[in-house]
């Protein structure tokens, strides 16, 4: 058991420890400690210590969770849980071995048109009182469905998720019960859908009601009158579609 107060702690950039002393604080809120990038090294009973001596979030955000390292390109190998902030400039090889995340992921700035793809991210963990995923300013930015099976574990919800200034991101109607979409994507408006697209929309409808509209307005025998309201039927299936 080592005891200390008003005490530095620093243990950084030791790629082989494994193991900690028991830890014992006398007060959470005047110790200093950073713990960060040991990647074999558990850090449980020191986290669960200071959480008990009221560290405060400040000195608790510098102690990395079990078994992390922190964000760098290339990723090393084997760095499979992220502890601190994560800025993606595009898509790297190094990142698909990347599992959980316990910071802020950010995509800002880019030209990239979809979400950098992370196929074995499943998670991602709010650090106190910091955003957990920033998605600004990305001019080409069309569709973040990269994320769309990751977990969000979120600590503050107002805080939580920031998604704007990206002028051509959307969602399509197939999308839209995504849980993702839902709950982070509401304010994105749906994508324009492809005339072919509108089309076949149309056509369902169509059908579904026992009428072909389309063939309805150029029909010679369907009289002015006739014309007349299937064209104006007909527009009104295409502001449904447009909806």
């Amino acid at each position: 058991m080592y005891t200390f107060s008003g005490s530095t702690l620093y243990i950084v950039d030791n790629p082989y420890l494994e193991k900690l002393p028991n830890f014992n604080i006398v007060d959470g809120k005047r110790v200093n400690l950073l713990v960060i990038n040991n990647p074999k090294l558990n850090t449980s009973q020191l986290l669960e210590e200071c959480k008990i001596k009221k560290c405060s979030n400040a000195t608790i955000n510098k102690i990395q969770k079990p078994y992390t390292c922190t964000f760098s390109l290339p990723l090393s190998p084997g760095c499979r849980f992220i502890f601190g902030d994560v800025d993606l400039p595009g898509y790297d090889e190094s990142l698909d071995q990347i599992k959980v995340i316990y910071g802020t992921l950010t995509l800002n700035g880019t030209n990239v048109t979809s979400f950098p793809k992370l196929p074995n991210l499943r998670r991602l963990v709010q650090n106190p009182g910091k955003p957990l995923l920033v998605v600004e300013n990305n001019q080409e930015l069309t569709d973040m469905k990269a994320l769309y099976n990751t977990t969000l574990d979120i600590d503050d919800i107002q805080n939580a998720v920031r998604i704007s200034g990206n002028p051509k991101l959307c969602k399509t109607r197939k999308e839209a019960n995504e849980t993702f979409v839902v709950k982070y994507l509401d304010h994105i408006n749906f994508c324009k859908e492809e005339p072919a697209v509108k089309d076949a929309a149309i056509k369902s409808a169509s059908m579904d009601n026992g009428f072909d509209f389309k063939r309805l307005i150029f029909s010679r025998s369907s009289g002015t009158i006739g014309c007349w309201a299937a064209a104006l039927i007909y527009s009104l299936l295409l502001n449904l579609v447009n909806l």
